[in-house]
């Protein structure tokens, strides 16, 4: 890459007959002439047990007391976080993805390669993209690195010792059996504050609120994007120190690389799921913390057989048509009931009658305007397309695009093998 700019699609040279030329994802074999490195097929034995669980801590549940705040902070921010490109990621929480087929879920495993972070099915390889991130997640691809991320002035270096001060306090109050949740204690010394006379120049009341938001987003970092396996997915769980720094930034107007980091925690759960229960046999309910409600989404957006039928019957409004009015996608399966039997989504992980390599539509980079920023949504979709590294809090995964072109709108050639690490991760600053 030079100047910016790199080589990321390659157009057929080969006569196209009454159709398009062909259009490839880099790297391929056609493209750069390197032998692929390609990933076995599952073998035919190669099955889990349709008992088996696995404990997904990561998976929490809107309560009402998080509606709540977000009720609250949503007039005062929206428009902070339309910029951010939070907004969707924010409201999509507030509607419930139940838990009832997690075992079905788990039936994806063995199907997983860690090698390549796909899933290779007997009739093609798929995976989850940056771009199913975007739309079923309502996350930003652009923004400063989660890990160590920089501050740009003191008083974001202030708010952050507020908050652990805070955090120090009510860790205590919670081992003594006492004090209220993160959300509690927020709310209520908010309210406390509303009913106080104000400093001059209106200092003390524009600091509590940036406080509170930064505080609102910490806890909607580590409960819904990038869960740790000691958080509980309640009210009752005080936020990481490792989301602090990056909530005081989003509050400070900073964007936040939030899906490769989301995405990362992912390909990573899969792969210690399959070591766990592929690999080593073993049989024992294992910890996950990774948002695996993401997954479950995108089996339901990809698999139409196992859509709950309330979500592949009702008929939803685009939220990016409309200017004034947005329905983050979670919403199609809000609070919807559908308990799959765990050997029938095996078999239709083996052989669907049909799987949607594009289920947003053809347009869904267009119809994002306003989505942090007027550069963002193209941005962002050519960091889809990019062979790169996806860098978490805690993890470094490779993506591998190239390997799944057809959910990204192009044609499938043979990949071929990654020569060098991409220029850049997808966690750089734009």
């Amino acid at each position: 890459m030079a100047g910016g700019e790199a080589t990321l699609i390659r157009e057929s040279t080969a006569v196209p007959i009454a159709r398009p030329s062909p259009r490839f994802l880099l790297p391929s074999v056609s493209g750069n002439r390197v032998l692929p490195s390609l990933p076995p097929l599952p073998a035919r034995d190669l099955v889990l047990d349709v008992g088996i669980q696995a404990k997904f801590e990561g998976w929490a549940d809107s309560t009402d007391l998080w509606k709540q705040w977000v009720a609250k902070l949503r007039p005062l921010h929206e428009p902070l976080w339309r910029e951010l490109g939070v907004l969707e990621g924010i409201l999509a929480t507030t509607h419930r993805v139940r838990r009832e087929s997690e075992g079905a879920l788990l039936q994806l495993v063995p199907f997983w390669s860690p090698p390549t972070n796909t899933f290779v099915f007997p009739w093609g390889e798929a995976t989850v993209t940056l771009e199913d991130i975007v739309a079923l997640a309502g996350l930003p691809i652009l923004g400063f690195p989660v890990r160590e991320p920089r501050y740009s002035d003191r008083l974001e270096m202030a708010d952050e010792r507020s908050l652990a001060a805070v955090r120090a306090v009510l860790l205590m109050d919670q081992r003594e059996g006492t004090g209220a949740s993160w959300a509690e204690h927020f709310l209520l010394r908010q309210n406390r504050h509303q009913h106080q006379p104000e400093e001059a120049g209106g200092g003390r009341d524009e600091r509590e609120q940036r406080l509170e938001h930064a505080a609102f987003l910490s806890l909607w970092l580590a409960r819904f994007v990038l869960p740790v396996p000691s958080d509980s997915g309640s009210d009752d769980i005080v936020p990481g120190e490792e989301v602090l720094p990056i909530a005081v930034r989003l509050a400070h107007g900073h964007s936040a690389a939030l899906a490769p980091a989301a995405l990362a925690s992912i390909y990573s759960d899969l792969s210690a799921l399959h070591r766990h229960f592929i690999h080593s046999k073993r049989t024992e309910a294992p910890s996950v913390s990774a948002p695996m409600h993401i997954l479950q989404l995108w089996v339901w957006d990809r698999f139409p057989e196992l859509d709950p039928a309330t979500a592949a019957t009702a008929s939803f409004p685009d939220p990016a048509d409309a200017e004034d009015v947005l329905l983050p996608r979670a919403a199609r399966w809000h609070d919807v009931h559908r308990a799959v039997d765990p050997g029938y989504a095996r078999a239709v992980f083996r052989a669907p009658k049909e799987f949607l390599w594009r289920p947003y539509g053809s347009s869904f980079w267009v119809r994002r305007r306003g989505h942090g920023g007027a550069r963002a949504p193209l941005s962002s979709f050519a960091r889809c397309l990019q062979v790169c590294e996806l860098v978490g809090v805690d993890y470094i995964e490779q993506y591998n695009p190239h390997r799944v072109a057809r959910q990204l709108g192009f044609d499938q050639d043979v990949p071929g093998t990654k020569i060098m690490h991409s220029p850049f991760r997808v966690t750089s600053p734009v």
